[in-house]
């Protein structure tokens, strides 16, 4: 089963816009100092959370759509984890790059912390 890259593109483009949506949603504004604040601050993670959370969920189809090949092949020739090993290969680079476009955009701008040098040394 071959997917299209334009899956994918996609995928990060949602990814994008999500992350511009929380990023003005939870703009910084004042500093953390108050519980409202640290409120504020557990929603910009929890919304950072759900939305990588629910831009996973299109890969789910094509993980229902190989289960009939695995469960036909698990007994015979190869182990459970030489199925499993390949898609975890290639959805591993496309989650990183999406990660770091999250925390690209939204990690000065919800005033996680206000040094951007330190928003550069994640990346180093």
């Amino acid at each position: 089963m071959k997917r299209s890259s334009s899956l994918y593109f996609l995928k990060i483009i949602q990814h994008v816009i999500l992350a511009s949506v929380a990023a003005t949603l939870f703009m910084k504004n004042r500093h953390h100092e108050t519980k409202q604040d640290g409120m504020l601050y557990l929603g910009a993670l929890y919304s950072g959370l759900v939305a990588t959370l629910f831009t996973g969920f299109f890969e789910l189809p094509t993980t229902i759509d190989r289960l009939t090949v695995f469960y036909k092949q698990k007994g015979l020739f190869f182990p459970a984890w030489a199925y499993s090993l390949p898609s975890s290969i290639v959805k591993a680079p496309v989650s990183i790059i999406e990660v770091s476009i999250w925390v690209g955009i939204t990690y000065y701008a919800m005033g996680f912390d206000p040094d951007v040098k330190r928003l550069f040394g994640n990346f180093g």
